[in-house]
């Protein structure tokens, strides 16, 4: 498990390189010099995939995101390019996994006999996040069911686009 300051230092790396930072501002956000290096060496396909993404941006006007979407990007700023690419296939996974997850539990929900619990709802999206009320009446195994079988749900949105992101189950809070 990172420290919040490594936690810190990797978010102001990532952010920074995909919100189009240099070397001095990643090293000076990071709080290190040299960070920027060790993470262009850690990730060498960082680079190509960047420098890709400009020429495509130069070339068309636009980015398209794993889905097949083209997302304009102004003239005066090619640098968010990559950041319109990420953020935007990160936004499709997240729709897929919404429209999943909803059709999964309204199906438990919908094999509920009158008077039964239900057998939870999603409740919001935080970002690349979505929350569940899952209710504690419920028995403790079908609980962990439903919980694993939504996050399973949640990454083989991502695989729908040929990107493995892992989906954390364990943030479950009794309410």
């Amino acid at each position: 498990e990172p420290t919040k300051l490594q936690r810190r230092v990797a978010k102001a790396i990532n952010f920074g390189l995909i919100f189009g930072a240099g070397r001095r501002t990643i090293d000076k956000t990071a709080g290190m010099d040299g960070a920027y290096s060790m993470f262009k060496d850690q990730f060498p396909a960082i680079d190509p995939y960047m420098e890709s993404t400009l020429a495509e941006v130069r070339k068309d006007k636009y980015v398209t995101t794993a889905g097949g979407y083209r997302l304009w990007v102004p003239y005066r700023t090619p640098y968010a390019a990559v950041c319109y690419k990420v953020q935007g296939t990160e936004g499709e996974i997240v729709k897929e996994a919404m429209n999943d997850c909803e059709e999964y539990l309204m199906n438990l929900n919908n094999k509920i006999q009158e008077g039964g619990n239900s057998y939870g709802q999603m409740i919001m999206q935080v970002h690349d996040e979505l929350i569940f009320e899952i209710p504690t009446s419920l028995p403790e195994n079908t609980r962990r069911d439903v919980v694993g079988n939504l996050a399973v749900l949640m990454e083989k949105a991502a695989m729908k686009y040929g990107i493995y992101a892992p989906a954390e189950a364990d943030k479950v809070t009794k309410v």
